[in-house]
């Protein structure tokens, strides 16, 4: 069953991972706000497919740069410093120079996203007050065929991510979503479920490499 607009913003808004998914397949949405090192490191593990940060332009459209999830931690946390910083711009209202990318050694293949789940991975982004920037990571399975629903609701469940319909995202309406306080840690940290779980159980744990 879809989760509510709702409860996949607040995901969001307090660390936490969505889906957006339509008739092609499913995209897993992180806040680009809460990029870490390991964090890129496991969706691009577990979703089986290449991690993009996506943000908003000014005409209306959706700029997409491609992050490689290759290399140890230490270099992978450099590369989300750099993602948590073009989203702070974002969210102080200051502009992208032409010069504030991405490192060039971050840069991989471009994902393989319908324009419909790009669009409301940041529609999801705005409404959960994260100035629309996202992390975004098509869900594969592990033969890199698009992941169909059953795949979908079973990655949901394994990793305690709701799944919201990419359309009902888009028309949503104007409403205010329910917030709560702000955390000062991402709650990829804080949760005793599904991938956080994982994460804070490897504290050593290297990323690939290569």
């Amino acid at each position: 069953m879809s989760a509510s607009v709702e409860k996949a913003a607040l995901e969001l808004r307090t660390g936490g991972m969505s889906i957006v998914s339509d008739q092609n397949g499913g995209t897993l949405v992180l806040g680009a706000l809460f990029a870490t090192g390991r964090v890129i490191e496991f969706i691009a593990r577990e979703a089986h497919g290449p991690v993009s940060l996506a943000l908003p332009v000014e005409t209306g459209g959706v700029r997409v740069e491609p992050l490689s999830a290759a290399g140890t931690l230490p270099e992978l946390d450099r590369r989300a410093n750099s993602v948590r910083s073009i989203a702070e711009d974002l969210a102080a209202g200051r502009r992208l120079g032409p010069g504030k990318i991405l490192p060039a050694d971050a840069r991989d293949g471009l994902p393989t996203v319908t324009v419909a789940r790009l669009d409301s991975a940041l529609r999801l982004a705005e409404l959960a007050g994260l100035a629309g920037a996202a992390l975004v990571c098509p869900i594969r399975s592990q033969t890199g065929a698009p992941a169909g629903p059953i795949a979908l609701a079973s990655f949901g469940r394994r990793h305690d991510v709701p799944a919201v319909d990419a359309a009902a995202v888009l028309g949503y309406g104007p409403r205010r979503v329910r917030t709560r306080a702000a955390r000062t840690q991402p709650r990829v940290v804080a949760r005793a479920r599904g991938y956080a779980q994982r994460l804070v159980a490897a504290p050593g744990l290297l990323a690939r490499s290569g």
